[in-house]
């Protein structure tokens, strides 16, 4: 029956549709919030938001497992996290991702590459930076200037502040790649938050410098034939794939 409902509706909402369908593996499967109460919009869709469910915090902890062991079998550093399509949580899930290294002890830098919609701020809350990711792929200040640095957690963080539509052309640009490379030789893991597939051509020239992509796919959200598009035209640009994180998963949708 589930299988019928999936083949009418056209989504993805189970882990074996990742396998079946898509071909590609299940990392992990975040639950849904409810982010709408107080107590949960206080302090963010985070790890370390102490009144988060356990269940939440855990599918981090196994996405964080995952990347480890492809960076001590296959040498892997710089993770691209995209989706097909805008709000399937992709932020949200790098964010985390970001946090569950940094929290492990690994020096980690989070960068946001959604240079159209950067969001990472929306999600997480430092001083005030000196300069933005634009600032510096523009030559208009160095790298450290961009970085801006999350105690809590021993966390460094590039942000995006407002659109830019250069985006293309500084993705494509030589400072880009080697900023890419200077980060992989600073830090143990790269996390980078990229735009999404179906939008431009962005995530795909990130693609091209990353070691490794995640594909953050909500449930029951974007069609399931255009999932198939993207991924086949991200293999074409990425040297490997990690596999898919299931987000805002709902146990009883039918």
């Amino acid at each position: 029956i589930a299988l019928i409902l999936t083949v009418i509706r056209r989504k993805v909402i189970s882990s074996e549709d990742i396998k079946n369908i898509l071909h590609l593996s299940t990392i992990s499967k975040v639950p849904y919030i409810n982010s709408t109460k107080k107590r949960i919009v206080e302090d963010g869709l985070l790890i370390n938001n102490p009144r988060i469910q356990y269940s939440f915090r855990q599918s981090f902890h196994e996405i964080r497992m995952k990347l480890e062991q492809e960076k001590h079998k296959e040498g892997h550093k710089a993770f691209m996290l995209t989706s097909t399509m805008p709000d399937e949580g992709k932020s949200m899930v790098s964010t985390n991702i970001a946090l569950s290294l940094a929290k492990k002890g690994y020096k980690v830098i989070l960068v946001d590459l959604d240079l159209r919609n950067p969001s990472i701020i929306q999600n997480i809350h430092t001083k005030e930076c000196k300069a933005t990711i634009v600032d510096y792929l523009k030559g208009n200040y160095r790298l450290d200037d961009a970085i801006s640095h999350y105690e809590p957690y021993e966390l460094d963080i590039t942000f995006g502040i407002s659109s830019d539509e250069d985006a293309t052309a500084l993705l494509s640009s030589p400072r880009f790649e080697k900023m890419i490379a200077m980060l992989k030789e600073r830090y143990d893991f790269v996390i980078m938050d990229a735009p999404p597939l179906y939008m431009m051509g962005d995530a795909l020239l990130i693609a091209q410098k990353s070691d490794s992509a995640v594909v953050v796919i909500r449930q029951d959200y974007a069609g399931i034939y255009d999932i198939q598009d993207a991924i086949e035209e991200l293999n074409e640009y990425v040297p490997h794939i990690s596999g898919a994180v299931l987000n805002q998963v709902r146990h009883s949708l039918f």
